[in-house]
């Protein structure tokens, strides 16, 4: 959960004014170009917040479904930035064959998200409070959710929600659509290029719901 710590050292605001220049001019091109087709994050996004608003009966269970999606995409992706940084110190001639491998751990990798997902939401919907979990060292992070989840402020999470969906089908693009064939991008990326990847996104998001 170290994003929701992290992603506050970040001005948002300035994020979106030099859309180019905050993160690879390929990946910038790249996710330009997804714009023209139905594969663009953001649709992904809002189609996965329609299932879910039509599948909750009120306001809290949707906060719930959004809170849980919420946890996951922030563990996942993670993961994804692990594998970015990790291949970018080894044979990028090799990428495919590392993407492989990532893709054949996904189930284990997805029952350990769910575990610690697990954790992690019931840590913030008791108020903050765990008896003893094996991820009680990540719950401090998540202190700016306890505060909204005892606001029953749902349009925070829808908000969150939208820009995390976003992220993690970006990541996903990035890691199975663009690096097979674009491995020497990595050269270019670092943890901070990682994150003014994620408040661009997260900030186009807020764009694309405001329009």
């Amino acid at each position: 959960m170290e994003f929701f710590k992290r992603n506050t050292s970040f001005n948002k605001n300035e994020s979106i004014k030099q859309e180019s220049e905050e993160f690879p001019l390929e990946i910038y091109d790249f996710l330009k170009e997804l714009e023209k087709s139905d594969s663009h994050p953001i649709y992904f996004a809002l189609e996965g917040f329609s299932q879910l608003k039509n599948e909750a009966g009120n306001d809290e269970e949707l906060s719930l479904f959004l809170l849980e999606d919420i946890i996951f995409s922030s563990l996942y992706t993670s993961f994804c930035e692990s594998f970015f940084l990790e291949a970018q110190k080894s044979d990028l001639n090799l990428i495919e064959n590392y993407i492989e491998l990532f893709e054949k751990g996904s189930p284990e990798r997805e029952a350990q998200i769910a575990l610690e997902a697990e954790s992690h939401l019931q840590y913030i919907i008791n108020d903050g409070q765990c008896e003893g979990c094996s991820f009680c060292s990540s719950h401090s992070d998540l202190s700016p959710l306890v505060d909204k989840w005892n606001e029953g402020d749902v349009e925070y999470f829808a908000e969150l929600y939208l820009g995390m969906q976003a992220i993690q089908s970006f990541f996903d693009q990035i890691l199975y659509d663009y690096l097979p064939f674009n491995p020497n991008i990595l050269t270019d990326f670092s943890m901070e290029t990682i994150d003014k990847i994620r408040v661009f996104l997260i900030e186009l998001t807020k764009k694309e719901i405001s329009s």
